[in-house]
């Protein structure tokens, strides 16, 4: 066990953050949060999957970018119908291979 890793105090951190989060709105501040989740995994020494780093690093230059090309572009809305749709999507597969019950 690393000494210097500290799950309790990142649980409490993230926790602070969803506690801020739930506040606002979600997607209005999702590359914050994101980056707000890799600094207190890297302050408290936990591991993350790479494939997260990955979003987050993506999600800061596509919201950087599509700032740039057009400021008054609802961003945020775009990602949380994505997201939503993503959602309903694996939901449907998930359904149709006897992972959760059909309501």
């Amino acid at each position: 066990r690393d000494p210097a890793l500290d799950e309790e105090a990142y649980c409490v951190a993230i926790a602070e953050m969803v506690t801020r989060a739930s506040q606002m709105p979600f997607y209005d501040s999702l590359a914050h949060n994101y980056l707000t989740i890799l600094q207190k995994a890297q302050e408290h020494h936990v591991k993350l999957q790479a494939a997260f780093i990955s979003v987050a690093g993506a999600v800061q230059v596509v919201e950087g970018l599509a700032a740039r090309l057009d400021p008054l572009i609802d961003f945020h809305g775009m990602i949380a119908v994505m997201i939503a749709k993503d959602q309903m999507q694996r939901t449907y597969r998930k359904v149709h291979q006897g992972m959760l019950p059909k309501k």
